[in-house]
């Protein structure tokens, strides 16, 4: 598997401003904005520098409707998990590769409104397929903008990649993957840049494409693929189809992806728009 890095987001743009080799370069192709997000590659090297002040007020508008769960979360219980000689179960997989440390467990401790020192580091899987809608691609980055938000206001550093898996085969393993730093664990949220890496289209058919498509993996012939990610990190999945996205629904997968990064969010209320 080929798989690159880049520890800040300055200089993935650089990359990606290279020419692609070959032909079939999507992410140069002029126009089909309702599915690229901007009419040339320029745009969105634009957007990537500047931000995306629209994008960023409808993600504000997702965060404000999930202020009653997070008052009523102040003090959330988190799990933090290990591997231990003892634990509540035993992986077998470790055991028969002769790792001493089989026992898995959790641990239950208390996130105060003065913080802790934990670091989530949280993998986001930009890779869709051709048919997901710029809608859900918002959604699915409005969601992980509102996470981020809130478990930071629990007291939890977030640690934040955007990243794109891609296969040659549909459902293969990863065989092309890249991955960028666009937040580190002491960096406040930059919200309008974040707001474009993870919302706008223009990002992943524009931007991560053209990375991709310099080493032979040319949208058009590949498909989306699972993050190879080490461990103790949180990643979320490709998506190969549309959701839908009501207020509920998005509060739902706030929550969830909080649960994935060891904080228990209980939002029982209907959520308001």
């Amino acid at each position: 598997m080929a798989r690159h890095a880049f520890h800040d987001y300055e200089s993935f743009l650089e990359d990606v401003r290279k020419v692609p080799q070959g032909k079939g370069t999507s992410s140069r192709t002029v126009g089909r904005v309702g599915f690229s997000g901007t009419s040339t590659f320029g745009e969105a090297v634009y957007l990537a520098q500047t931000g995306w002040a629209e994008g960023a007020a409808r993600v504000a508008e997702i965060r404000a409707s999930l202020d009653r769960c997070v008052e009523a979360s102040k003090t959330a219980a988190c799990q933090q998990f290990a591997w231990d000689v003892t634990g509540d179960f035993v992986d077998v997989g470790r055991v028969l590769s002769g790792e001493p440390e089989a026992c898995g467990s959790y641990s239950e401790y208390e996130v105060g409104r003065f913080g802790s020192q934990r670091v989530v580091r949280l993998f986001v899987n930009l890779a869709v397929s051709a048919g997901v809608k710029a809608e859900a691609i918002f959604a699915r980055g409005a969601v992980v903008l509102a996470a981020v938000d809130v478990l930071e206001s629990l007291g939890l550093r977030v640690e934040l990649w955007a990243c794109k898996g891609t296969s040659r085969q549909s459902g293969a393993a990863v065989q092309h993957q890249v991955e960028v730093l666009v937040k580190a664990a002491n960096q406040p949220v930059d919200v309008d840049r974040l707001a474009f890496v993870f919302c706008h289209n223009a990002s992943l058919r524009r931007l991560f494409w053209s990375h991709q498509e310099r080493f032979g993996f040319l949208p058009g012939n590949c498909f989306p693929a699972a993050l190879a990610v080490d461990e103790g990190c949180v990643a979320t999945s490709e998506a190969r189809r549309c959701g839908s996205h009501t207020p509920e629904e998005l509060a739902a997968e706030v929550a969830k992806l909080c649960e994935q990064c060891g904080v228990v969010i209980p939002c029982t209320d209907t959520v308001t728009p």
